[in-house]
């Protein structure tokens, strides 16, 4: 994979994640509300808790756009690209593994 297309991959599935999320708190979407509140006040969300979640959550509530909910959900939008990420680099690697020729 080279890095035109990584980064390509990056920025479509960031985009499309971030035209999904909720601008604001939801109930719809499971943990929403708890986990924007956990990161707002560093408190713990449940027992086996998440703390990475809840730091990096508590640094992007100081970023000047939007609510603190919509700001608290750029971490999941970017660990959601990030996944996808990875993805692509390793079914890159087993094709190259496999014998299959190297995508421009």
């Amino acid at each position: 994979m080279t890095r035109f297309t990584a980064v390509l991959l990056f920025l479509s599935v960031y985009a499309v994640s971030l035209r999904g999320q909720a601008p604001d708190i939801s109930v719809d979407y499971g943990d929403n509300p708890e986990m924007v509140a956990s990161a707002l006040t560093l408190a713990n969300a449940h027992p086996p808790g998440s703390p990475l979640h809840v730091l990096l959550g508590r640094l992007a509530a100081a970023l000047p756009a939007g609510s603190p909910a919509f700001r608290v959900g750029l971490i999941a939008t970017g660990a959601g690209a990030l996944a996808a990420l990875a993805a692509g680099w390793c079914a890159s690697l087993l094709a190259a593994a496999a014998g299959a020729p190297a995508a421009a």
